[in-house]
């Protein structure tokens, strides 16, 4: 009847509000991982980890839009290659919480193959990469090795590669992250 009402007017989830969503989640498990051991207090991350994951996953989806590879992807799909390529940039400590807080959920629910995760987030990497080169043209004071500084992001690999190399990159990153 409300649908009915409403001529099926719907708009389904974007992908930022999936993100948000899946960063909640992500957030439930390093809580529920903190409360089960009493004296680990490691799962616990700083506030501004929080900040940059969210503010990274909104520029990363919202960057989506530049590109029609991602009109064909789920919401859920474009947000996990956001967070993914967020965690990525975080420090080690925070990285190996939020990689299996990652993990967990993607194990909990039905998103996509990890085949099409890991395609999605290269996708992503690549074009936001494309976009802040694009911005460092314009601006010659940032030096590229500032843009994301993380030892385990792809950034540190030579300019000017072509997609089919970042593609095995990432799949070798996160493949050896599952093995673990």
């Amino acid at each position: 009847k409300i649908l009915h009402g409403l001529s099926w007017r719907l708009c389904p989830p974007t992908s930022l509000q999936v993100g948000y969503r899946i960063l909640s989640l992500l957030l439930s498990q390093l809580e529920n991982a903190t409360e089960n051991d009493t004296n680990d207090t490691t799962a616990k991350l700083e506030r501004g980890t929080w900040e940059f994951l969210r503010d990274e996953v909104a520029f990363q989806t919202e960057s989506a839009i530049r590109d029609y590879y991602f009109t064909t992807q789920r919401p859920s799909t474009i947000a996990i290659a956001a967070i993914m390529n967020a965690i990525e940039q975080v420090n080690d400590h925070a990285y190996e919480h939020l990689t299996t807080a990652l993990l967990r959920v993607l194990k909990e629910f039905a998103f996509d193959s990890k085949l099409v995760l890991l395609e999605a987030r290269e996708q992503l990497y690549c074009l936001v990469n494309e976009h802040e080169e694009d911005d460092n043209d314009y601006d010659d004071t940032i030096s590229e090795t500032t843009v994301m500084a993380s030892p385990r992001s792809l950034s540190g690999l030579p300019a000017g590669r072509s997609d089919a190399s970042c593609a095995t990159d990432a799949e070798h990153s996160y493949t050896t992250m599952d093995k673990g």
